[in-house]
């Protein structure tokens, strides 16, 4: 992780050792049918009820700087289940509901390898590899490529 994504985490409250109760998530979860592994389980105990707010790098020519609020608070954002079965047959895994980007009316899932996505009724994209570049692609204002999921007729 680079300095500028451990200081956005660092100025937000995050320590690497940071360690939640998770019990009242795992509730939720269960409730919801959701199963989850370990390193799911690790990631939700470091970064669960975190709220990451931070500006992008400021792009040439642009006027605007894109403001970004990322609220890993699962038992906020639930997800349809009906939506929620399309993106796992994209994504080729089972996912968990994590959280939202709010003002972007974005909801974030986490695959059993960490991997998160952005996702919006019928469209999802694979935001990182991990949460730490989720904030790096936001931060350097990468392009985020959107596919379309449909129900299959």
């Amino acid at each position: 992780m680079n300095r500028v994504i451990f200081d956005i985490l660092s100025q937000n409250g995050w320590t690497a050792d940071r360690k939640i109760d998770i019990t009242n998530i795992l509730n939720y979860l269960k409730e919801n049918n959701h199963s989850i592994n370990q390193q799911q389980r690790e990631f939700l105990e470091n970064f669960g009820e975190l709220e990451i707010f931070f500006e992008a790098q400021k792009r040439p020519k642009h006027k605007f700087v894109n403001s970004y609020n990322i609220q890993i608070f699962p038992t906020e954002y639930g997800i349809y289940q009906h939506y929620l079965d399309l993106y796992e047959i994209y994504a080729k895994s089972a996912l968990i509901p994590i959280g939202g980007i709010s003002s972007y009316n974005t909801w974030l899932v986490l695959d059993t390898d960490l991997r998160i996505y952005g996702v919006f009724e019928y469209e999802i994209a694979l935001l990182g590899e991990n949460i730490f570049e989720v904030i790096e692609n936001l931060y350097e204002n990468r392009e985020i490529y959107w596919d379309v999921v449909r129900p299959q007729i």
